[in-house]
């Protein structure tokens, strides 16, 4: 029966035949690959925190390091489209490292700042709004006003998250500097 080779296998032995890169070049090349497509399954719920973590952990040298960076460039990317997902994966990628965990909770306290400003701008900017229909006569339960419809909404949205983003932006530099990304 023939032998079942891994991807990595494979590639050692074609490295060997074309007579270019040595095995500790391509396992780097191998989990950085893995390390990118196991952190993109967790950012669209194909895989759990556990499951990526145990994917990196089962790499080792060159490898694992690269499988690691690989995996916290795209969670960081992914923070913006699915914060709770990426915020997951990447305490489990970095649960055994000094300085992790408060990182990785300040980029969450800074995206829970940012959101929080944002929906309190909405609420008030439908108050105003609200108000300044009423003042017109316009009013009843199909009165909707629409916040992002506020001609001064980009504006006052900037100002409102202006503190949150300085946050973001210094635990996004410490996470990034954690997974030797920096």
């Amino acid at each position: 029966m023939p032998e079942i080779k891994s991807s990595l296998e494979i590639a050692l032995e074609r490295a060997a035949a074309l007579g270019g890169g040595g095995s500790e070049e391509i396992a780097r090349e191998e989990g950085a690959k893995r390390g990118q497509v196991a952190a993109r399954k967790l950012l669209i719920g194909q895989l759990d925190p556990a499951a990526m973590a145990a994917e990196m952990g089962s790499l080792s040298g060159g490898g694992k390091a690269a499988a690691r960076q690989a995996a916290g460039r795209i969670l960081l990317e992914g923070l913006s489209q699915t914060p709770s997902r990426a915020l997951a994966g990447l305490a489990a990628l970095t649960e055994h490292d000094s300085g992790a965990p408060q990182a990785i909770k300040r980029l969450s306290k800074a995206l829970g700042a940012m959101a929080e400003a944002e929906n309190q701008l909405a609420d008030n900017l439908a108050a105003e709004m609200k108000n300044d229909l009423a003042r017109a006569g316009i009013g009843g339960s199909a009165v909707r006003p629409n916040p992002l419809a506020h001609p001064g909404f980009a504006e006052r949205r900037d100002d409102a998250l202006a503190e949150g983003r300085k946050l973001y932006q210094a635990a996004l530099r410490d996470t990034a500097e954690v997974l030797n990304l920096a």
